[in-house]
């Protein structure tokens, strides 16, 4: 009985340092929050042909009959990416990028996929489709947790290429370790490694094969600003009610009709 109320004691104290996070489902937000990072998935588009999609929703590679090929990554639930509400972005205390998404179509037909932390106009082939959400800047090794001591791990993303079948994005290990390898076919010209995209924390939420962790990933995300006041009506258009003018002399102001407003 005391070794499990010991146990429920432990795990009460660490949700309780590590905070409340936002989930992907809750809006309304008004203040900053703290965001966990969510899968993210990876498709293979054509056995055949190559083309590979990376997703925060299962169901954009699933439902176009697009095959679910899994980071290997043995050391945690997947790879993952952060994605804030509508209009938030991230506190720069977190360092944390956008990861930026183009559609890649290739002679009228074959369709891959192109990320970058760089925002660019590229060839007429590529098709800007906005941000996928924040990672870690390429190069990053890992980010702290106050309730931690040390370095939390974060892991590059590899990016490799080939003329026949577009990109292809892999799990590396620091340093440099191509953890995963690029899937070469069999008379289609090989993948060459371009480098690293971005570092990725491990998955906390995953909507599609449900977690049940404790993540010290989280990280702060702060609202839009509010937006500017309304500017005032132009000259001579002001139609306020003399109850209006009335209430504002016995509130002691004075009604100015060029910005149609109680001056005190």
């Amino acid at each position: 009985m005391l070794k499990n109320f010991t146990r429920l004691f432990l795990y009460l104290t660490l949700f309780t340092i590590l905070g409340v996070s936002y989930s992907p489902h809750v809006s309304a937000q008004t203040g900053p929050i703290f965001v966990e990072p969510t899968a993210f998935y990876r498709f293979e588009i054509s056995s055949e042909n190559g083309g590979y999609l990376l997703t925060h929703v299962f169901n954009e590679g699933a439902a176009n009959g697009h095959l679910f090929v899994p980071f290997n990554q043995p050391t945690s639930h997947g790879l993952g990416i952060y994605r804030p509400p509508d209009g938030y972005t991230a506190d720069p205390s977190t360092g944390l990028v956008r990861l930026h998404r183009w559609r890649v179509v290739q002679s009228g037909w074959r369709v891959y996929y192109y990320y970058s932390t760089y925002y660019s106009e590229l060839g007429s082939d590529y098709h800007y489709e906005g941000v996928a959400g924040w990672v870690f800047p390429q190069g990053t090794i890992g980010t702290s947790h106050p309730a931690f001591v040390g370095i939390l791990p974060v892991y590059p993303l590899s990016i490799w290429y080939s003329t026949d079948l577009g990109y292809w994005y892999g799990f590396n290990i620091f340093p440099a370790t191509n953890a995963e390898q690029p899937p070469n076919r069999p008379g289609k010209n090989n993948y060459f490694l371009h480098g690293t995209v971005a570092s990725l924390p491990p998955t906390c939420i995953d909507p599609q094969f449900p977690l049940s962790i404790l993540c010290a990933y989280g990280k702060q995300f702060n609202p839009p600003p509010a937006p500017p006041p309304s500017p005032p009506p132009p000259s001579g258009t002001c139609n306020a009610s003399q109850a209006m003018k009335s209430k504002c002399a016995q509130l002691g102001g004075a009604w100015d009709d060029e910005s149609c407003s109680c001056q005190y």
